[in-house]
């Protein structure tokens, strides 16, 4: 057992004792070089916990938005085409939402988004107020997500028979039914009863869900011939068939659009089109580049270890030059003193990586505990798997650029070393 230990010290407890007596004897050196260890991967877990809260509280503004989904809503001619001047106002119709799903091949789902403002009194009981009301389809949850907690969202009879039927935002009910179950009930708009069918909840954060949760949703065809909206729909959305593109969408909607309106197919503010495909590529490209800069960071990190633990070894290869002699004219062989350095090393690289990790998880969870989600900003974590890959990687590159200090430990010649002052 004595043989197997002076050859593999690693599984000896002497061997162990020794390793920290001498990294206690150069403590200032070693806790220097740890330190930076340390520092560097409590940063680089920081820097991907916050960077994880930024990415998932961004992409959250996108609420479920289908990735290939066009908006569209009507603008001003800026151009004189077919002998008409510009400066007409130009406002999509439920026509045109029915011409676009039967002549646009492109186009998968389609809905508008009509809003009503605040000028519409909504209440229940003695209970009201003033809450956006919007008109579409039950196509609409294909072009973004609608979380409904309770009941049900709008369906093709509601829009069909022009039922008076409504889903509301969370807050909506909150507001106007307290702690009342809303399904079955019903609250009036401008004194017209409506049936509350479905409950829902923001998918969003911040700013961007307590208006959704505000909300009112009406079938479109409801909405337009209560309120007399005259077919016009203002605003709407569409979702592309898979493997479509949104730009390639939204080149067909406008020259749809400007066949159908008379206006010129280039005139930039003849209709405005918002890409989400366009967005949420720019938003994964910024992204990106943030995790090549995390990376890079991260190998920062192992080369500055490397070369912190390299020298620190060296020096003390260099300090112990006759004590390393005397052992090895007691017989200690080559292996065991290697391995006694690179034990050192081990020490150094994985309890500074390990102490650095924990500080930067509890410093994430700190950023989380403090509660400072927004629109941009939404649940910081730290890749578990990566970052201990990140301190694996570390302590590896720790014992390798331990190394080289060690064959140069094994390399030294007794008699010499026994001379050295």
């Amino acid at each position: 057992m004595r043989r197997l230990f002076l050859k593999f010290p690693f599984f000896s407890f002497d061997a162990w004792e020794e390793v920290f007596k001498n990294l206690w004897n150069y403590r200032m050196r070693a806790g220097l070089t740890a330190f930076g260890v340390f520092w560097g991967v409590m940063m680089l877990a920081i820097l991907q916990g916050v960077g994880k809260g930024l990415e998932t509280g961004t992409m959250r503004l996108f609420g479920g938005l289908a990735v290939n989904s066009v908006w569209m809503w009507g603008g001003k001619t800026s151009m004189a085409y077919g002998g008409m001047q510009p400066g007409r106002r130009i406002v999509p119709t439920f026509d045109d939402l029915l011409a676009v799903k039967e002549f646009v091949p492109e186009v998968r789902h389609v809905s508008p988004q009509t809003g009503m403002r605040s000028e519409y009194n909504v209440h229940y009981l003695d209970r009201n107020g003033n809450f956006v009301i919007h008109g579409m389809l039950p196509e609409f949850t294909h072009i973004q997500a609608v979380n409904v907690v309770k009941g049900r969202f709008l369906n093709p009879i509601d829009v069909n028979e022009r039922r008076k039927v409504c889903v509301i935002g969370l807050q909506t009910a909150e507001i106007l039914f307290h702690k009342e179950n809303p399904i079955g009930k019903y609250l009036k708009i401008n004194g017209i009863p409506f049936l509350v069918v479905g409950l829902m909840k923001a998918r969003k954060i911040g700013v961007a869900s307590e208006q959704e949760n505000q909300r009112i949703y009406l079938p479109y065809t409801t909405m337009d011939a209560t309120f007399n909206l005259g077919n016009k729909v203002y605003f709407f959305g569409a979702a592309a068939h898979k493997g479509v593109s949104g730009t390639k969408l939204s080149e067909k909607l406008r020259r749809f659009m400007a066949k159908r309106h008379h206006f010129h197919p280039d005139d930039p503010q003849a209709v405005g089109i918002e890409n989400t495909e366009t967005d949420y590529n720019n938003l994964n490209g910024l992204f990106a580049a943030l995790r090549i800069f995390t990376f890079v960071v991260g190998t920062g990190t192992l080369l500055a270890g490397m070369v912190g633990v390299s020298n620190v070894m060296l020096i003390s290869v260099k300090e112990r030059t006759r004590e390393i002699g005397v052992k090895k004219a007691l017989g200690a062989r080559n292996g065991y003193i290697i391995s006694l350095i690179l034990m050192e090393a081990l020490c150094i690289t994985f309890i500074a990586g390990y102490l650095g990790l924990a500080a930067g998880f509890a410093a994430v969870e700190g950023i989380s505990a403090l509660n400072l989600e927004s629109d941009y900003f939404a649940d910081a974590r730290v890749d578990l798997w990566t970052t201990a890959a990140a301190v694996g990687a570390l302590t590896l590159s720790g014992v390798t650029a331990g190394y080289l200090p060690a064959r140069h430990a094994a390399a030294i010649d007794p008699i010499q070393a026994l001379r050295y002052e």
